[in-house]
Formats: C-alpha cells, structure tokens, sequence
C-alpha cells in the first residue's frame, strides 16, 4: 500500500496555479491522512496515502474531492480545489482557513473558550449546521468520523472540518446524518464542560462523570427533538449568557 509522497511543486486543478514548495509554508494540522498547510486565508490539504491507501481506508478521493466542492454548505468546511503534483497525480485539496480560537499556544493559553461564546452564537451555529446537514442528506453524503479535531471554533463560533471519511450513500445518509449532527452539538457541550473543568484528569470520579456525560451524548445522539429541545430552553436572555451557563444547567442533573 505505502505513503504517497508528493512533489514539492503542486498544482492547484482550476486554474493551474503553481506552489512551488508547500512544505515552507506554515503547517496548521496533520493526521493520519495528511498534513495541512496555511497560505492566507487558504490551507492545502496533502494527502500521504496512495490512491490504493485511499480507497482502503475511505480517505478523500478525486471523485469525493471534486464531487463535494459543489456543496453549498456554511458551516462544514469543504474542499474547494483539488491539488495535483507535476505528473498530473491528484495530491490533495483546497480549503478555506479558519482560525481556531481554543487552540492552545505552546504556553497553553488559548484566545478563546467555547464557553465563551452567547448562547445566541451557538443558536446560529446549530441552525446553519442544520442547513448543511440537509444539504448533505439531499446530495446522499453520509457524515462520518467526527471527533475533536473535527471542532474548528472561529471567530464566528462553530465549524466542522475533515470529511476525507465522508462518503456517497443515499439510504444510509437518510438513516444517519440527524443522528450525526445531534451528536456534533451534544458532544460540542460536552467538550466545553470537560475542557473547562479539567475533567480530563485520569481518577475514579472522573471517569464516572464521564462515563454519565457520554451516556447523556448518546441519549441525545438518538433524539428525534434534541436540537428543538435546545432552542427552545435557549430562549429568552439566555441568548446574550456565555454558553457555558447554558452547559452547566444541562449538566447539573447529568453528572451530580
């Protein structure tokens, strides 16, 4: 199977334009399926794995990579281009950079915390994420493979990134993309209470809140009215509140 390994001079697919040496610039992320370069406003995407490691492991392919620039989407961040190597072999994708404001400097302060967003912020967030989950399940898109490093938090709250595992199945995206987008919003909450009270700490009683936490995440993953619920006891001031107040009123009885 082996790593693909790209050229230092990559293509964008539009309109060819040339970057001579992706591995300079600023590297803003990598995983098991590539590494991610910023240039402005932009970030490259390049992949590691052959197309036959692709293809095995479900990763962003040429077809994925082409046939998702054309979701209009707000809040899942989508490729835009494609990227190809001086061979003409597909190396990776375009997408637009957001700053995530909770990633931690190396003195481990972040900008922001998710807590400190309005509870009107997060409204907006889960109602355009909404949007785009519709527009997935209409394209037949199935949502996969969300985790914190899916989490993008900008300037404008909530994004969600990385759909190399996202994939083409009408039935099945029919069947489970609401239960996705209950479990991004329920697990959201959840990262903002665990982060913010450090309960990442290994000890008995944390694990016992957090074995509670994540049964109330999977409770709520399986919801037929979990986001309904939320706006409506998001009403009112608790719009203009941090969201984390919002957060330890849903916990209270879930963890006590």
């Amino acid at each position: 199977m082996g790593y693909y390994i790209p050229r230092k001079k990559l293509f964008t697919g539009a309109n060819f334009k040339e970057i001579p040496d992706v591995f300079s610039l600023e590297r803003v992320g990598a995983g098991h399926d590539g590494f991610v370069y910023r240039d402005g406003d932009i970030v490259y995407k390049v992949l590691k794995h052959g197309i036959d490691g692709r293809k095995e492991k479900g990763l962003m392919s040429f077809d994925k990579a082409m046939n998702f620039q054309t979701l209009e989407v707000n809040r899942i961040i989508k490729p835009d281009d494609v990227l190809i190597d001086e061979d003409g072999v597909y190396a990776g994708y375009v997408m637009h950079y957001y700053e995530d404001l909770t990633k931690k400097d190396d003195d481990g302060s972040a900008k922001k915390m998710i807590g400190d967003f309005t509870g009107e912020d997060f409204l907006v967030s889960v109602s355009e994420l909404s949007d785009d989950v519709s527009e997935l399940t209409r394209r037949g898109i199935v949502i996969k493979d969300i985790n914190r490093g899916s989490y993008i938090i900008s300037s404008d709250f909530l994004h969600i990134c990385d759909m190399d595992k996202y994939y083409l199945n009408r039935g099945q995206a029919l069947r489970f993309n609401w239960n996705q987008l209950n479990f991004i919003v329920a697990k959201l909450m959840y990262f903002e209470k665990m982060e913010r009270e450090g309960y990442f700490r290994d000890s008995e009683f944390v694990n016992e809140i957090n074995k509670r936490m994540n049964k109330w995440v999977s409770k709520c993953s399986n919801s037929s009215n979990f986001i309904h619920t939320l706006e409506k006891e998001l009403g009112g001031s608790a719009l203009d509140s941090p969201l984390s107040e919002f957060v330890d009123y849903t916990f209270q009885k879930v963890i006590v």
